[in-house]
């Protein structure tokens, strides 16, 4: 068979949400900066396969663009020339279907040698799967029969599948998302073939961790270069996000809150703790910040919130002793960590998602549950009528899945100030690009506590031990200084 070089966009999110609905909208399908056409009136209806018709648009000729929002696929018709379709990739979400607000789009591109053309009609499809932490091994497979271990950013080799007489190939795992891969030709003399690709996350409720995939299938051509740009536009524009204001002061911690309940806590199984991971701009401005996809801007609330808050969803990750779990790198070793026992009040915090689903708004890795971002499937615990107990065997269901080093992911309708125990530190994969200087490691928690002093408790975490590693003497008008 024949092969192409593929190459597509990086995928960068790293969270899935859901947009709400809206009365009329269009996709606008571009190809190369040239040839364009749009499907209207059908964003977020999820009708499947939709098309319409590009005119002539030098150096192509008149052709059908189709969109299946179910799966995210784009088809090219080009008559008597060929046609292909193409797995899509997305930088602003995950979902599928695809659930996009205005001005997100996907994209792909790819460039074929002179001498390889779509001409044998088969799909072609690389699988990657890996236990939630990012920086874990991964089992690649091609076409679901010709699989091997590869590392984080490492190259491993397939043996010949005989029944499909495929060749072996070399797939190599890219930091950046992609992958590529090469033939290995049995006859010396055959050239081999390749093409990169980047990969989508598929959702999945795998215990195992995340599961990602590509998809191409064409015929005819060549299409030799080739840049496929789908962009959703529409006429409903969200409202701004409110002004961010800190909550009044929470009420006093019981007594309970100190420092060695939350160690104690972390040791018991049958507790542990969360902790969230925050980036460097939100520790400098919390609740204002960017996060990333809208997640994680570390907005405080002083009691439960009783309705939705779509700027201040956080993702937690809970953990006790027993799980050897490795945090969420990308924004580097500094976190915040809470109390999430019976006495806090941060457990109400914990989404439930609705439409008579049981459970939380949390999974065993990355991704968590994938759960639409939208008030009718993200609800409070509270207002579902659910109990501590209930919480604390949700919570330990997905404790229970816990598997390699995949740290996992709850959902939160902001953070609570009560519950607040002070700094999180991954000691166990330090990254030193990234620190946090003390002065704004006090004003965060201190803005949390909604206090303009105190003394801030500094925790270092490594697999199976929580532990004090100092304790910051805090004011809002001074930096920091230690006490060991």
């Amino acid at each position: 068979m024949d092969w192409i070089a593929l190459t597509m966009a990086p995928k960068v999110a790293l969270a899935s949400f859901a947009i709400a609905s809206v009365a009329s909208a269009d996709y606008v399908i571009t190809r190369n900066s040239k040839q364009t056409c749009t499907i209207q009136g059908q964003l977020y209806n999820q009708l499947g396969e939709q098309c319409c018709t590009a005119p002539k648009a030098a150096p192509f000729d008149q052709a059908t663009f189709c969109f299946n929002d179910n799966n995210a696929r784009f088809t090219l018709k080009a008559g008597s020339f060929g046609s292909y379709t193409l797995g899509m990739s997305n930088d602003n979400i995950e979902d599928i279907p695809w659930t996009p607000g205005d001005g997100q789009s996907m994209s792909a591109s790819w460039s074929a040698p002179d001498d390889f053309a779509f001409n044998y009609g088969g799909d072609e499809k690389i699988s990657s799967q890996f236990n939630g932490d990012p920086m874990s091994p991964r089992k690649l497979c091609h076409e679901g029969v010709q699989c091997c271990t590869a590392g984080y950013d490492g190259c491993c080799t397939t043996g010949r599948y005989e029944k499909w007489n495929l060749d072996p190939v070399k797939i190599c795992s890219h930091g950046d998302g992609d992958v590529s891969l090469v033939s290995v030709p049995s006859n010396p003399a055959t050239k081999p073939a390749s093409y990169k690709i980047s990969m989508y996350q598929v959702p999945t409720t795998n215990k195992y961790g995340g599961v990602w995939s590509t998809y191409w299938k064409a015929t005819g051509g060549p299409f030799r270069e080739e840049q496929i740009t789908i962009t959703a536009r529409n006429n409903y524009h969200p409202p701004s996000p409110p002004p961010y204001h800190p909550p009044s002061p929470p009420p006093a911690p019981p007594a309970d809150h100190s420092d060695q309940s939350l160690i104690n806590e972390f040791n018991d199984p049958s507790v542990g703790i969360a902790f969230s991971m925050i980036s460097l701009n939100c520790w400098a401005s919390p609740g204002n910040c960017n996060g990333i996809n809208g997640y994680d801007r570390a907005g405080f609330y002083s009691t439960p919130p009783a309705t939705y808050h779509d700027h201040h969803q956080q993702c937690m990750t809970v953990v006790t002793r027993n799980q050897a779990m490795s945090p969420y790198p990308a924004y580097g070793s500094y976190g915040v960590v809470f109390h999430i026992g019976r006495s806090s009040e941060f457990w109400k915090y914990f989404e439930v998602i609705g439409h008579g689903h049981d459970d939380l708004v949390a999974g065993p890795a990355d991704g968590g549950s994938h759960t639409p971002g939208t008030p009718d499937w993200r609800k409070m615990p509270l207002q579902m009528g659910k109990s501590y107990d209930w919480f604390a065997s949700k919570k330990n269901a997905i404790l229970s899945q816990f598997h390699g080093h995949a740290y996992n992911e709850f959902v939160t309708n902001g953070l609570s100030p009560h519950d607040l125990a002070g700094v999180f530190v991954n000691d166990q994969g330090y990254d030193g690009s990234k620190v946090v200087p003390d002065y704004q490691l006090c004003n965060f928690v201190l803005d949390g506590w909604q206090k303009s002093s105190g003394t801030v408790p500094v925790f270092g975490y490594k697999w199976g031990s929580l532990y004090v590693k100092k304790h910051l003497s805090c004011s809002k008008s001074a930096n920091s200084t230690v006490i060991v």
